[in-house]
């Protein structure tokens, strides 16, 4: 029995003279731009890269070397960046963006998993494209900017279901350098903001909220359609293009569009609409670019007027008064008219509805507005198609702008009419 006790006592002082195996805490300290998995550029020495591990960076930026993949959780602070070299892939297993950077060298694409708690940067800014298939969680916020050539792209593709916070879009320097969202984007907020254009990947169903502030939302990319769900606020005026490549695939707005700026439709070439589906709430009026915009709700198009550009088609698949519409303009721009395709739609009842002109947003002295009364492709036939009726009923009288009133007044004259009044933004 004692010897028994004797070798319980000696296993249990073994094992607490054991040396512990556990996690390890590695902070950087090595030279701006070393290399990732150089062990002595960490503190302390003998940097393994083993899962479970914690390697933070407090300053300084840290070099992705080569196609590589950091095992151990990479923790970016504030103020630090992590720049991954041109032509090569990178995976992190586990990284947290806490208000750190990620610069992208040319060419360059990123796997594995990224959870943001802090508000962080991606910066993309050479010559070729880059992708990103690593998946975001967290809250933090995340501003994208994409200082690519012309031409070039940034694209998301990774499922980020579980992230919540907003993205940031910006653009470089003005050029058309588009950031690509082709995966889950979450549950957060997209800005897209002025100069900024974003491509959403067809094919998918996304819910998220959209604030566009004066920048462009396109779709396009693939066979399939793109319904958007999520509620589009418009900070200042901007557009929804549908790009895709294939003929009868539509961008379809599900959600509510509101904000009080303007918004343009287009498309990049025939037989690829976009279509609003809500009854929508925004006021600064509508104008269709050379594309085909189907509104299939009450008062789709939301309020304000409504500017359908030459060469362009509206159709109207509703029944009823457009109530929340002020005046329609009709463009015709050397001899290429804007129309109204009112083949699905009875009746459609306007306040206003000018014709002619030769474009802008400002309409110009050439528009002749239209007398109450009705009016089908009998008798309009350049500007309406199909068998529906514009039904005119210009209710209230044309007030010239303040300067040309003063003018009248003081020449003594009793008449008013005839005084164009002009489109603001």
């Amino acid at each position: 029995m004692r010897a028994r006790i004797a070798f319980a006592t000696l296993v249990a002082l073994l094992v607490a003279a054991a040396p512990s195996f556990g996690a390890v805490a590695y902070t950087w300290s090595g030279p701006v731009d070393g290399d990732w998995l150089t062990a002595t550029n960490w503190s302390p020495g003998g940097f393994s890269n083993t899962v479970g591990d914690t390697a933070e960076v407090t300053s300084g930026t840290v070099k992705a070397v080569g196609n590589t993949t950091f095992s151990s959780t990479l923790i970016l602070r504030s103020g630090t960046v992590l720049s991954l070299e041109a032509y090569k892939s990178q995976v992190v297993t586990a990284l947290k963006l806490d208000g750190g950077s990620i610069y992208m060298g040319s060419a360059t694409s990123l796997a594995g998993n990224i959870e943001v708690t802090a508000a962080s940067i991606i910066q993309s800014g050479s010559a070729d494209n880059n992708t990103i298939s690593a998946a975001f969680s967290g809250s933090g916020n995340l501003s994208i900017y994409n200082n690519q050539a012309v031409t070039r792209s940034v694209t998301f593709s990774g499922n980020s279901s579980g992230y919540s916070g907003t993205w940031f879009i910006y653009d470089g320097n003005g050029l058309h350098r588009p950031t690509n969202l082709y995966g889950n984007l979450g549950t957060g907020e997209l800005y897209v903001n002025t100069g900024a254009s974003v491509t959403v990947g067809t094919s998918t169903t996304l819910d998220w909220t959209l604030d566009l502030v004066g920048g462009t939302i396109s779709s396009g990319g693939s066979a399939g359609a793109y319904h958007h769900t999520g509620t589009v606020t418009l900070l200042s005026d901007a557009t929804i293009r549908n790009v895709t490549d294939y003929s009868g695939k539509h961008v379809y707005m599900d959600g509510e569009i509101t904000g009080n700026a303007k918004l343009s439709l287009s498309h990049g070439a025939s037989n690829r609409k976009v279509i609003l589906n809500h009854a929508n709430s925004y006021t600064g009026g509508t104008e269709v670019l050379n594309n085909t915009a189907q509104v299939t709700a009450a008062a789709g198009l939301g309020s304000g007027d409504l500017h359908v550009d030459g060469g362009a088609t509206l159709e109207i698949t509703i029944t009823g008064v457009m109530s929340q519409l002020a005046d329609v303009y009709l463009d015709n721009n050397a001899g290429v008219y804007g129309k109204l395709n009112l083949s699905t739609s009875t009746i459609t009842t306007v306040n206003f509805a000018y014709v002619g002109g030769t474009g802008g947003w400002e309409a110009p002295v050439g528009y002749t507005s239209l007398a109450a009364g009705d009016y089908t492709s009998a008798n309009l036939s350049s500007y309406i198609t199909g068998s529906g009726t514009l039904h005119v009923l210009a209710v209230q009288a044309e007030v010239p702008e303040p300067a040309t009133l003063g003018l009248l007044l003081m020449g003594g004259l009793g008449m008013l009419g005839g005084a164009i009044r002009r489109r603001r933004h």
